[in-house]
């Protein structure tokens, strides 16, 4: 900030707090989106391999395809929580003026999703 701009501001200004947590937000929604994208690719890849009615002897082709597309959608979840890890870190190494809750309950989270696509695929 310049000087013209900090001016103004008080010892208890919560402008700089509040950019932070928009930060946080936004890297937050960033992340949802990873996983919203990874789960609508699998289960694409769930439909192709279970849903799409093919004969017997293209069944094996539909059924790769799908382990191909949850694979992928599992790898989207993980890119996009790798990609949170590593904005979180910086932000945090950045002297938040807030303590960000850790993120392992999300990395859990997605990690069970992502067994539970795998479970899903083989089970039918």
């Amino acid at each position: 900030m310049t000087p013209a701009e900090t001016e103004g501001m008080s010892e208890e200004d919560p402008r700089p707090r509040l950019a932070y947590d928009r930060t946080l937000l936004a890297n937050e929604r960033t992340f949802a989106a990873w996983i919203r994208t990874g789960l609508s690719v699998a289960a694409v890849g769930l439909a192709a391999g279970h849903l799409i009615p093919l004969s017997p002897g293209r069944r094996p082709a539909a059924v790769a395809l799908g382990v191909l597309l949850v694979m992928t959608g599992i790898g989207l979840i993980a890119f996009g929580a790798w990609r949170f890890a590593v904005v979180n870190r910086d932000l945090r190494n950045a002297g938040s003026p807030s303590t960000p809750v850790e993120p392992a309950a999300i990395y859990a989270l997605a990690g069970l999703v992502a067994l539970l696509l795998v479970g899903l695929l083989f089970a039918f």
